[in-house]
């Protein structure tokens, strides 16, 4: 068996940041680091912190961008 981990920048349905994103329903918000993910009326995913606010369109470029933007902390 093979170990998986938050930092294997690969979705997989077994992860559960992947799978609480995947379950965020519009307006709903939930919080990953110092990351404030949000799912807007459009069913876009805003990434916003003090530093940045980004927007990613599928569950899967949401999940990679926080996989990477946590490692390079």
């Amino acid at each position: 068996m093979e170990q998986t981990s938050l930092f294997d920048n690969q979705a997989s349905a077994n992860d559960p940041l992947f799978q609480m994103l995947s379950q965020l329903e519009c307006g709903m918000s939930l919080m990953v680091s110092s990351f404030k993910v949000t799912r807007n009326t459009y069913g876009l995913f805003e990434i916003e912190n003090n530093e940045v606010h980004d927007c990613k369109s599928t569950v899967e470029e949401c999940y990679a961008y926080l996989c990477r933007a946590i490692l390079e902390k």
